[in-house]
């Protein structure tokens, strides 16, 4: 039996009947961030530093209604849960002030940890929002 069991740190493996593993590893900060963007210019955006995981994946989702915030031709995530945008418009600072900012979340298995929230707004007020 000791042969068909792997222990690695809490927890057992049985190799007999395949199962996925995934740990998800807490926000170290979770500070709410604004970031001042130019529009026209690409944006990207780490998820926030947190402690190690496994097998968990990530996605950002609104505050107000905790849903996802809406991926297009513009709008990416990579696997390591960064934020794309090719070209920031006045619409994504829009949509994010609408949802009362967006957050990181990492999921996997039964449990997720959510970042503090994260908003745009424009580096220089006068800019006219019509870029794109």
């Amino acid at each position: 039996m000791a042969a068909e069991q792997n222990l690695y740190s809490n927890f057992i493996i049985v190799t007999k009947n395949p199962c996925s593993l995934s740990v998800v590893g807490d926000f170290i900060i979770k500070k709410d961030v604004v970031v001042k963007v130019v529009l026209g210019q690409s944006f990207q955006f780490r998820c926030p530093p947190h402690r190690a995981g496994f097998g968990a994946f990530y996605n950002w989702l609104t505050n107000k209604w905790d849903t996802h915030f809406s991926r297009d031709e513009r709008r990416g995530i990579s696997l390591d849960g960064t934020l794309f945008i090719t070209y920031v418009t006045q619409e994504d600072i829009d949509d994010i002030e609408e949802s009362h900012g967006i957050k990181c979340r990492m999921t996997g298995g039964n449990s997720y940890q959510t970042s503090g929230t994260l908003k745009l707004e424009k580096n220089n007020p006068q800019q006219l929002g019509k870029v794109g």
